[in-house]
C-alpha cells in the first residue's frame, strides 16, 4: 500500500472533515433556512402585495401600527369614489407585478412606460373628474312659474288645450367651476411613486440580477446530491 504524502493527508483529512459538516444535521437545517430566507425575500419583493396598501392611500387612509388597522387620515375628509378607487387598482395592476420588477427595463424605456402613465392619469382625472366627485358648482335655486297644457271641455262639448301656470324651481350655476386640484396630485403622485419604484427595481434587470445571484450563492453552499427545492427557479 502506497503511503500517502503530508500534503495529501492534510487533504484527506479536510475533505472528511467537510463531508461530516456537509452531512451533519445542523448543516441540513442551515442549508433549509438559508432556501427559506431566499424564499421569503422573493415573496416580500412582489409588487402585488402594494396594491392593497396603495387602494388604502387613495381612499385617504393610514395604517395604525399600534392595532394593524387601516383608519381614515382625517374624520371631516371627504369620501372617495369608489369608481375612481376600483378603475386605478384595475389600471395598477397591469404593472405592479412580480414579472414586471424581475424584467430588464433600460432607462428610455421606463420613461416612456411613465410618461404613458402620466398621459392616461391627467386625461382619466379631468376627463372624469364630475364623475370622481373631484369638480363642484355654486349654484342657486330661484322660484318662478312654469305653463303646462291642460285639456278643457267647454259647455258645448268641445274639447280645447289651455295653459296653467305652476310653480317651478330653476337651478342656476354661479361663478367659475371649482375643481379639487389638490386632490388630482395627491392621487396622481400615489400611482406614479408607486409604478416608478417598481420599475426602477427592473432597471437593467437590477432586481432579478440580485436574485439569482443570491440563489447561486445558496446551490454553492449546498455540496449533498440531494435536489434543492430552489432549482426550478434556476434559468442557467
Amino acid at each position: 500500500m502506497q503511503e500517502l504524502t503530508p500534503q495529501q493527508e492534510m487533504d484527506f483529512q479536510r475533505q472528511m472533515q467537510n463531508d461530516q459538516i456537509e452531512n451533519s444535521p445542523n448543516a441540513v437545517y442551515a442549508d433549509s433556512m438559508r432556501e427559506e430566507k431566499v424564499k421569503n425575500v422573493i415573496a416580500q419583493l412582489n409588487p402585488e402585495l402594494l396594491l392593497e396598501e396603495i387602494e388604502h392611500r387613495i381612499r385617504g387612509e393610514k395604517r395604525n401600527y399600534y392595532t394593524d388597522e387601516w383608519e381614515p387620515i382625517s374624520k371631516e375628509g371627504k369620501v372617495i369614489s369608489e369608481d375612481l378607487v376600483q378603475n386605478y387598482i384595475s389600471f395598477l395592476n397591469a404593472y405592479l407585478t412580480q414579472n414586471t420588477s424581475l424584467s430588464n427595463f433600460s432607462p428610455d424605456e421606463i420613461n416612456n412606460i411613465m410618461n404613458v402613465i402620466i398621459d392616461y392619469i391627467k386625461d382619466d382625472l379631468s376627463d372624469n373628474a364630475e364623475k370622481y366627485k373631484l369638480t363642484s358648482k355654486k349654484v342657486i335655486h330661484v322660484g318662478g312659474f312654469g305653463k303646462r297644457m291642460k285639456r278643457r271641455i267647454t259647455e258645448d262639448g268641445y274639447v280645447s288645450m289651455d295653459y296653467e301656470k305652476i310653480p317651478i324651481q330653476i337651478e342656476i350655476s354661479i361663478g367659475e367651476e371649482l375643481t379639487d386640484y389638490n386632490e388630482f396630485n395627491r392621487i396622481g403622485h400615489i400611482v406614479c411613486q408607486s409604478t416608478f419604484a417598481v420599475l426602477k427595481q427592473a432597471q437593467n434587470g437590477m432586481l432579478a440580477s440580485r436574485i439569482f445571484r443570491a440563489l447561486r450563492v445558496t446551490e454553492s453552499l449546498n455540496q449533498t446530491p440531494q435536489k434543492s427545492k430552489l432549482d426550478f427557479l434556476k434559468f442557467w
